[in-house]
């Protein structure tokens, strides 16, 4: 493995994946989870990899991500370094969707409360765990301060 690259397991044990060879272009592995309710269990999740564009793509690294499940569900999407963000009302309603986390804050459980804005009319998920210890703590928060606009 590069120094940067991600690693070939996906970290999450909600949606266990591992490929052979990481794609050239993938940032790091997300888990993207369907919700009946805010505040519910996931019914339904899948490790995916982030892409340099913030588009979330399937292992391959070119597909989009297939969740299999019906209802009217709330999008979850978590990094491990950064707090989750969920949308504010059910997205997948038994059919194909393509939401844009990053556009509008209103969209999403939380508002801008939930988001913090990365450029114009673009927001990014908040850092947590910035140094991956498995805590969020005051180092997390200087990282975090380092890496505002």
């Amino acid at each position: 493995m590069d120094v940067g690259s991600p690693p070939t397991n996906s970290p999450y044990k909600a949606a266990d994946a591992a490929v052979t060879n990481v794609p050239s272009n993938a940032v790091d592995w997300v888990l993207v989870s369907v919700r009946e309710s805010p505040s519910s269990a996931p019914v339904a999740s899948v490790s995916a990899f982030l892409m340099p564009d913030g588009t979330i793509r399937g292992t391959d690294g070119s597909t989009n991500i297939h969740i299999e499940f019906r209802g009217n569900l709330y999008g979850v999407l978590q990094h491990r370094n950064h707090l989750a963000v969920m949308s504010a009302a059910p997205i997948f309603t038994n059919r194909y969707v393509q939401f844009d986390f990053s556009a509008d804050p209103n969209l999403l459980w939380g508002g801008t409360n939930a988001v913090i804005q990365v450029s114009t009319n673009r927001w990014g998920m908040i850092p947590g765990d910035a140094d991956s210890d498995g805590d969020v703590g005051p180092a997390d928060e200087l990282i975090r301060k380092t890496q505002e606009p």
